[in-house]
């Protein structure tokens, strides 16, 4: 996905700590561009559960 002019994946590890996931929530696309941090199992596990990420492959990726 390109965003003002710079390429984002849909989901990553964070640069400065390779222990925090980062994604974009998918629930606020069109309108708003929105990076979740993850943490946790708990937190993945509930950004799969509330659709914060989408489709299988990510949905894959994320578990």
């Amino acid at each position: 996905m390109k965003v003002r002019g710079q390429h984002f994946r849909t989901i990553w590890l964070k640069l400065e700590d390779p222990s925090v996931v980062q994604l974009i929530d998918q629930r606020f696309l069109p309108h708003q561009f929105v990076i979740e941090e993850v943490r946790t199992l708990e937190q993945m596990a509930t950004a799969i559960r509330d659709m914060h990420v989408r489709g299988a492959g990510l949905i894959g990726v994320s578990a």
